[in-house]
């Protein structure tokens, strides 16, 4: 009973650390399928495709803008997962809603800025929007297993 009430406190629209996590995996979401019309757009601009029955020919033609965008993407798929799970981790903690919302909308600003900079070959932006959002996702890993040794006393 009290497991449930927790999740439920936890879980619920109501608590606003829960609905900044909604918030940012909705935003995430939309950025990591927006990837996929992206590749798209630069494979038939290009006329590289990645198998040979798409463009009807037998060799298949490799190009940078094309793989830049896969490559951004593909770093999309590498680390919002690993903050989905941890951000949700997080919330068991019952952080408040300034700290939460703090981690969660650094890492999703962080993660579209990466986009851009990354597209648009600009560096060192491009590996301290990545650091910012890796920063996020780490303090929060840190806050839980603090919470976790102060709760067990270690």
């Amino acid at each position: 009973k009290i497991l449930t009430t927790t999740m439920n406190a936890i879980l619920s629209l109501s608590n606003p650390s829960f609905v900044a996590y909604c918030t940012s995996i909705s935003l995430l979401a939309i950025k990591t399928l927006a990837m996929g019309p992206l590749t798209a757009r630069q494979r038939f601009k290009n006329k590289s495709f990645s198998n040979p029955e798409d463009n009807g020919k037998r060799n298949v033609k490799v190009n940078e803008d094309v793989e830049r965008v896969r490559r951004a993407h593909l770093n999309d798929l590498e680390n919002i997962p690993i903050f989905m799970v941890t951000a949700l981790v997080f919330l068991f903690t019952d952080p408040s809603p300034f700290a939460a919302k703090c981690y969660f909308y650094t890492f999703v600003i962080a993660r579209y800025i990466h986009t851009i900079v990354y597209l648009n070959k600009l560096q060192p932006w491009r590996v301290i929007a990545f650091l910012t959002g890796v920063s996020s996702t780490v303090g929060m890993a840190v806050q839980v297993l603090l919470k976790l040794w102060l709760w067990n006393g270690q």
